[in-house]
């Protein structure tokens, strides 16, 4: 039987907004809330609404630590909280900032075109926005989505592409004439925590003519 609110003793309605969110378009959603006459004081980013619900059902200790992982469509946000008493209540505060650039599917889309236009700075008839536009679709519509573990690290991901002898041979729909030239980007999905940008994609391109 499904829980309805009205059966509830007592109900904590948090308005969430997304952890990305700058302090304008938070400020812009706050005026938005108190112009209807919502209780501002329970608007929290959506890793901050998280943090609550474990606390409240799980007896922490102080001083003890724990992390939120907010995995979304597009996006992952990370926070690491602690258990801390004001006024002899449990209070939640936060470790460190949030991290949450390097995460998430969109990130590796983002970085996914950088790497093959920095592989292909040599190949300026293969960066138009028309070829770019058709890698990014093959790879976040259906090879990204087909990686599940380790073992598809070695995978080659093949992308049609145009001939470079030919700039008049137009790409439509990932189909090109005879003889098409392919491109097989290879890549091993670590995370280089040496360096000030993780590289989460290392591309390997060996171009066939």
């Amino acid at each position: 039987m499904p829980l309805s609110i009205s059966s509830l003793d007592f109900v904590e309605i948090y308005l969430t907004v997304p952890a990305s969110w700058d302090a304008h378009k938070y400020l812009l959603l706050r005026e938005v809330a108190i112009e209807a006459m919502y209780t501002v004081s329970l608007m929290n980013s959506e890793t901050q609404a998280s943090a609550i619900h474990p606390v409240a059902l799980m007896n922490f200790l102080m001083d003890q630590k724990f992390m939120i992982c907010n995995a979304g469509g597009s996006s992952i946000d990370i926070a690491t909280y602690n258990i801390d008493r004001a006024w002899g209540m449990p209070k939640i505060t936060e470790v460190c900032l949030r991290s949450g650039s390097y995460c998430g599917s969109l990130f590796l889309d983002v970085h996914f075109h950088e790497l093959v236009r920095a592989c292909l700075v040599d190949h300026p008839l293969h960066l138009d926005e028309a070829s770019l536009a058709h890698f990014l679709l093959t790879f976040s519509g259906s090879e990204k989505l087909h990686y599940s573990s380790p073992v598809d690290d070695a995978k080659m991901f093949h992308f049609p592409c145009l001939r470079f002898q030919d700039s008049g041979i137009l790409m439509f729909n990932h189909v090109c004439p005879d003889d098409p030239s392919t491109l097989n980007f290879g890549f091993d999905s670590t995370l280089d925590f040496g360096s000030d940008l993780p590289t989460l994609l290392t591309l390997a391109l060996d171009v066939g003519c």
